[in-house]
């Protein structure tokens, strides 16, 4: 009696185990897919769906409900999917496992559908273009445009993702809200500047607009508890087709420039720094303009990052001002070259280079590096000469005299050594100019200049610039410490000092 009673309630059970996917059977491009999968029973197992097609799926939630049916207790679990496909895909088969039975869902071929503009009395979504006939880097402006009738009851507008293939964009305004024949507009402006030439399209665009359901009761007691119940529409907007024409070769820059330039001095001391400022300025894609470079032989060269500064004049054309300056210390006398700019200018049509004024400096001093130069080339002149030995044979008497003569000569020097090395020690008192220079400099790229002039004399120091000249975190206190030591202790570089 017991196994018959079994057999019964298994029998009912597995009539009221049941597995179901639902889906859409086509969606649009940038639109999410949400499918679910529902099963009842007493026990259930859903599986684990991390892609299909090889794009990811994401578990949203589930829910869940339990209803008897002539006496036996029947359970219901739907588990929602999300995933953002970007073509044709087929959901396939998956097993769910009800009451330690598996079964399986049926595959379902769902159509990837180009989206198309919404048409509609009651509501409209547009795109509007200035100009579709562009140079590639030219500007155009986009305007989009949602309006609806003021009856409707919209209590939600989300605009969709607004991204246009191979077309650099940027908003330049705030939307805004106006009202007009019984509508309601809301108005979104885009600057677009196409980044590659041939037929481009501007697909459409959705914005979901969440409108209240007045088919439900938003008197029960789910919509007095989680307020008044809505429905999302999707609303498409037109596309635009372009044609964008490519630039001529070599040329990056399209629209109407000026170049300017200016030096803070034209003659300076050795050491010293020449300061240079470059300023473009005009309407047009400035964003597109290469770091400016600049190479001077014999010359050392700093120079921060560009800074681009943007615009929109009240013809709505774009632009801006870009500046970079240089700092550039020169070891000789030196021409610092014009730089060039070349763009295409679309009212002429015809291509356009600007120049900088080209600027002499004359460098002061230069006695001091002349000395420093001689000095080195007689450095090495007198370690290149061959020492000369001849054996001289001398009789006693000789012997005698050169010995006597030795210790006379000994003494004298003596006498002289302490002379000079009292002079010496008053002279080294008193404190030399580059020595005050250095005590004042506060900065790291100050004390490299002031050393530049004194490379290749003593080792110490050479250790010490090549430091200054890689180190970023190096301590200037305890660097010029080292450094008025070896200017003090160095006979050599007192004597340049």
């Amino acid at each position: 009696m017991f196994k018959f009673f079994y057999l019964i309630l298994l029998i009912i059970t597995t009539t009221y185990s049941t597995v179901l996917l639902k889906a859409p059977s086509s969606f649009y491009k940038d639109d999410s897919l949400i499918f679910t999968i529902e099963a009842s029973g007493s026990s259930i197992k859903f599986p684990e769906i991390n892609k299909i097609d090889d794009f990811i799926v994401t578990k949203l939630g589930s829910s869940s409900s339990i209803s008897i049916i002539n006496g036996v207790r029947k359970s219901t679990l739907i588990q929602e999917y999300r995933l953002y496909p970007t073509k044709n895909i087929t959901i396939p088969s998956f097993k769910v496992t009800i009451d330690n039975k598996d079964y399986f869902t049926d595959k379902k071929k769902i159509i990837l559908l180009k989206a198309k503009k919404t048409v509609s009395n009651d509501m409209e979504f547009s795109i509007d273009i200035s100009n579709k006939d562009l140079y590639v880097g030219q500007q155009s402006i986009v305007k989009i445009v949602f309006k609806y009738r003021k009856n409707i009851p919209i209590v939600d507008l989300r605009l969709g993702s607004i991204n246009f293939d191979n077309i650099w964009s940027k908003q330049i305004s705030e939307p805004k809200q106006y009202e007009n024949n019984g509508f309601n507009f809301y108005e979104i402006s885009y600057i677009v500047f196409p980044q590659k030439s041939g037929k481009l399209t501007i697909e459409p665009k959705y914005i979901d607009v969440s409108i209240i359901d007045q088919n439900r009761n938003s008197f029960s007691f789910w919509g007095s508890a989680f307020g008044t119940p809505t429905k999302t529409k999707k609303v498409y907007s037109n596309k635009i087709n372009l044609d964008i024409k490519p630039l001529p070769s070599n040329v990056l820059l399209l629209g109407q420039f000026i170049i300017e330039s200016n030096i803070d001095r034209t003659n300076i001391n050795l050491s010293q720094a020449v300061n240079l400022n470059i300023q473009i300025k005009g309407s047009g894609n400035i964003d597109d303009i290469e770091e400016l470079k600049l190479n001077i032989p014999n010359a050392t060269i700093y120079s921060n990052k560009g800074q681009k500064e943007y615009r929109l004049n009240k013809q709505d054309q774009y632009g801006g001002i870009y500046k970079k300056s240089f700092s550039i210390v020169p070891n000789d006398n030196i021409t610092i070259p014009s730089i060039s700019l070349k763009y295409f200018d679309n009212i002429d049509q015809k291509i356009k280079e600007l120049k900088t004024t080209k600027y002499k400096i004359v460098v002061n001093n230069n006695k001091i590096k002349q000395d420093l130069n001689l000095y080195k080339k007689q450095l090495v002149d007198s370690n290149n000469k061959q020492k000369v030995v001849k054996e001289v044979k001398l009789s006693y008497k000789s012997k005698l005299l050169y010995f006597l003569a030795g210790i006379i000569f000994t003494i004298l020097i003596y006498i002289i050594y302490l002379t000079i090395f009292k002079i010496r020690s008053n002279k080294n008192k008193i404190e030399l100019p580059i020595t005050h220079k250095i005590k004042k400099i506060s900065t790291k790229d100050n004390l490299l200049k002031i050393l530049l002039p004194y490379i290749n004399i003593d080792n110490n120091l050479d250790t010490i610039i090549n430091k200054l000249d890689k180190r970023e975190d190096i301590d200037i206190k305890y660097i010029k410490k080292d450094i008025l030591k070896i200017f003090q202790n160095n006979y050599k570089l007192k004597n340049i000092n």
